[in-house]
Formats: structure tokens, sequence, C-alpha cells
């Protein structure tokens, strides 16, 4: 029979119904620098996937039955501004866009079943390149 699992951190608590054994949770609090940095570098476009936009732009993609009419204007609008402007248009998006959605409250990375692998997991958290944490904590499951 599954059984809940509470943990808590910072007044914030973590649920989860299950029939695994979890010993601990490794708990993320974002950064908003490390979010928008992330959102600027995952943003911009390849030369590739630009020449498939001028190919919508131009009717001339292959699978042209799979582009809806708004893919065809953001390509358009694509080609308008050209490769280097239209990335740093889709960079400046994605910055506003992590900016506006931003969540600065703890989430769960991991539960993990014994004390080594929540260490390994929060190591990962904090040294990753795409990690987005401020502070990573292991906190303790309640059964």
């Amino acid at each position: 029979m599954a059984r809940k699992l509470t943990a808590t951190h910072d007044g914030e608590t973590f649920t989860r119904t299950t029939n695994r054994a979890y010993s601990h949770i490794v708990v993320v609090r974002p950064s908003l620098d490390k979010t928008l940095a992330r959102a600027a570098r995952n943003a911009p476009i390849s030369q590739r996937d630009f020449s498939r936009l001028v190919e919508v732009a131009n009717n001339t993609y292959e699978l042209m039955q799979y582009v809806n009419e708004a893919q065809i204007e953001e390509a358009k609008f694509a080609i308008q501004m050209g490769y280097a402007d239209y990335n740093q248009h889709l960079v400046s998006k994605a910055v506003v866009r992590a900016s506006t959605n931003f969540d600065p409250h703890w989430y769960v990375a991991g539960w993990c079943g014994r004390l080594d692998l929540a260490q390994k997991l929060s190591a990962k958290e904090t040294t990753s390149e795409w990690s987005v944490a401020a502070e990573v904590a292991i906190v303790p499951v309640n059964p």
C-alpha cells in the first residue's frame, strides 16, 4: 500500500505518495541571474534552423503540410530581420519570459533512497553548466 512521505525545508513542505522507500530529497532554490543567463544561452537558433525558416517563408519547405499560418508569419518576420537580429530578438523574448515566469520558491530536484545518492545529486545541481541553483539543500524525509 502506498504511503505518504513528507519533507519540510525553509517553511515549504514537499509530499509524495509511493510504495518506494526514500530517505532524503534534494531541494533547489533558483537564482534569477542564472535563470536569465540560461534563457539567453538557449534562445538563439542555428544557421541551419534559420535556413529552414527561409524555406518556410518562401513556401519551399519539403514538409509544408505540417506548417501553420502563424509559423509562416514568424518565418517571414525572421527573414525581414536577418539572422543576427532575429537571434537577438529571440534572446530578448526568452529573457523577458524567464524574468516574468521566475519562481524563487524551492523545488524538488529528486527523491533519493540513500544519503550518498542525495549528495551526488546535490553536487550535480551545484556544478552542472545548466544549473540555475542559488542554493541546494539535502532534507531528510519523514515517513
